[in-house]
């Protein structure tokens, strides 16, 4: 292993980041908008497939 990787051999911060600091931010709320949609599910046997129709346009 290269020197520049050594603490992934310690298992210390590895992936996923450990960020036990950051910096502060002011952010808007998150808004949601889910809308009713229909869906079909098909199970062809091999997999589970949930189809959606194509997406609306943004408001």
């Amino acid at each position: 292993m290269k020197p520049e990787f050594s603490k992934c051999s310690t298992g210390q911060r590895q992936s996923p980041i450990d960020i036990r600091s950051g910096i502060q931010v002011q952010l808007e709320a998150i808004e949601f908008d889910y809308q009713p949609t229909g869906f079909s599910v098909v199970d062809n046997g091999h997999t589970v497939q949930v189809n959606l129709p194509p997406a609306m346009p943004s408001r």
